[in-house]
């Protein structure tokens, strides 16, 4: 096959590519490796399997209809993109029981249509859906605050406001945008309304002057002591003592501070107080977001911070609130685990049994579990304290995770 017969394949292939992705992502593949496998970014895999699930699966009459209208697809051999276009038209409409009536004029539209005619048509019928169905403006805002930095250290920021608020929070940050650009006149306009509105949510003076979730934190190894559990450590002398004591005594004021030792078998432990609640406590949580700073999930990058506490051994299954049953998970992995392990959907969150590293088992047990390789991971404490155990008592060696 030569290139122009590819690209005139791909033009046709929509419904063979949402099947093979639709499969795929069934067969619990990440939408970031099936993007690797086809040299794609996971966001273009999300929109086919969007369009998939939106195709394939439903209930009772909405369900036929979608078969109907794959079935059309496959017929007039319709491209990808034609595809994603028509399925967030329908997805934007905010009337829901208009919505698989539109599904199936535009596929039946579509027939024989050029991409700019079908996305130029849903374009004006939304429109006209939505001017019979509006949804109030406070329905409609949002405030968006990017994943992860960019090479500048810097996140960006996007929010949808009514005009009344939007001018509001203007007129409340122009005057402390004033007063910053005569303190410093080489700021501009942009800058001081950023650093006015750092102030004037978070306090402070400005950017620089912002605190919240950067507070300094002290790793400190547990050199020459065991942890005997409950809190007690056994010192290379033979004396036990209160894990608290000891750190006193190695601390003064550096915020917060926490502790690993090994356990009577070598393997790396928090060391903690065991509990009987069911929910993490403060010290638990902040322990476990320095462990590892983002998300447990070797997909995810969503930062440990403003994540949830999430039980390895569920607590409905007798698992305890401990940190070494423990990882910090977002929201959305958080329910995307299978805590009864039979139901073998999705794999669970775990911990290394030798290192203690936070990730994921695969639903098949004899394949490896996933590590997270996102650089931020690589700055944990968890990874600190090892290192540290490598280089000083040469406790272990750190492998590579095994290839599938």
């Amino acid at each position: 096959m030569n290139l122009e017969s590819a690209l005139r394949y791909l033009a046709t292939a929509g419904m063979p590519l949402v099947d093979l992705v639709y499969e795929r992502v069934n067969n619990r593949e990440s939408r970031k490796n099936i993007g690797q496998d086809y040299g794609l970014p996971a966001r273009r895999i999300g929109q086919i399997h969007r369009v998939a699930r939106d195709l394939f699966e439903g209930e009772g009459e909405q369900l036929a209809n979608r078969r109907h209208c794959a079935q059309i697809a496959r017929d007039a051999r319709m491209s990808i993109d034609t595809l994603i276009t028509m399925n967030k038209t329908v997805n934007r409409v905010n009337d829901h029981a208009a919505r698989e009536p539109l599904r199936r004029e535009l596929f039946e539209y579509a027939v024989s249509k050029s991409f700019e005619e079908v996305e130029a048509h849903a374009k004006l019928r939304l429109q006209e859906i939505n001017e019979r169905h509006p949804r109030t403006a406070h329905d409609q805002r949002w405030l968006r605050i990017s994943g992860n930095p960019d090479t500048n250290g810097m996140r960006f920021m996007l929010a949808r406001l009514t005009d009344s608020d939007a001018m509001a929070l203007a007129n409340a940050l122009d005057q402390t945008a004033r007063e910053f650009q005569k303190g410093d006149p080489k700021l501009s306009r942009q800058q001081a309304m950023a650093d006015a509105l750092v102030a004037r949510v978070l306090g402070g003076t400005g950017a620089s002057k912002s605190k919240v979730f950067r507070e300094p934190v002290l790793l400190v190894p547990s050199d020459g002591c065991t942890y005997m559990g409950n809190g007690l450590l056994a010192t290379s002398d033979g004396a036990i003592v209160p894990a608290r004591e000891h750190m006193d005594s190695l601390l003064s004021e550096f915020g917060y501070a926490t502790m690993w030792a090994p356990d009577l078998e070598g393997k790396m432990q928090h060391v903690d107080l065991w509990r009987t609640r069911r929910t993490a406590n403060d010290k638990q949580r902040m322990m476990m977001v320095i462990d590892q700073l983002i998300c447990a999930d070797p997909e995810c990058t969503h930062t440990a911070i403003t994540s949830e506490a999430h039980h390895i051994e569920a607590w409905k299954n007798g698992g305890h609130t401990n940190v070494d049953n423990m990882v910090i998970a977002c929201r959305p992995h958080h329910a995307r685990n299978d805590d009864d392990r039979e139901l073998q959907r999705y794999g669970h969150l775990t911990r290394d049994p030798v290192t203690g590293q936070a990730c994921r088992q695969l639903v098949d047990e004899h394949r490896s579990r996933r590590y997270h390789q996102f650089p931020l991971a690589q700055y944990n404490g968890r990874n600190w304290v090892l290192n540290h155990e490598l280089h000083t008592n040469n406790l272990y060696k750190p492998e590579e995770p095994p290839p599938d």
